[in-house]
């Protein structure tokens, strides 16, 4: 969810060409440091607005998301100096090898993707040190992209958020 909310947030590059949206009370907010959680109904108005806006069902080449291993991110997240994410959007390696360095792509599944780097309270990066790899600093890449690496069944399948039924007591 939080790697969609950051792909809505940007998906537009307006330079003052956008419509402004007409003002609205904001929906609520459960703040949580600099971030909010926000409830899912208008999680999913944000992303039919995006998903609309490039004709996701006739469209299989704009991303529709990208989607992160939760056990990467936990790794990462583990160094309690991690105080904040930083999500850049670059072009994925493939895009750059094939000859799209420094082009533009839109937003093409397997062109672009998300570089994820942590920092902290000093505002300097925190970089990830694999068992694997020492002395070798890492941030987080391969996010996949949907539509081609789309999760299949399961409510995560929907291109909105899926309320779970009522608990029955």
């Amino acid at each position: 969810m939080f790697i969609a909310a950051t792909a809505i947030l940007a998906a537009c590059h307006c330079d003052n060409h956008c419509p402004k949206p007409p003002h609205k009370a904001p929906a609520p907010k459960v703040p949580y440091g600099n971030s909010a959680f926000i409830p899912v109904d208008s999680a999913n108005k944000m992303i039919l607005s995006y998903l609309t806006s490039i004709n996701y069902q006739q469209n299989d080449t704009d991303l529709d998301c990208l989607t992160i291993d939760a056990d990467t991110m936990r790794a990462y997240l583990a160094n309690p100096n991690v105080k904040k994410i930083k999500v850049m959007f670059a072009h994925t390696l493939e895009y750059i090898n094939a000859g799209g360095g420094n082009q533009y792509c839109g937003y093409q599944t397997g062109a672009l993707t998300v570089i994820m780097a942590c920092y902290d309270s000093m505002n300097n990066y925190v970089y990830y040190q694999a068992p694997q790899s020492p002395g070798i600093n890492m941030v987080m890449d391969h996010s996949a992209p949907c539509p081609s690496n789309c999760a299949h069944g399961g409510s995560a399948a929907s291109n909105v958020l899926i309320q779970p039924p009522p608990q029955r007591k």
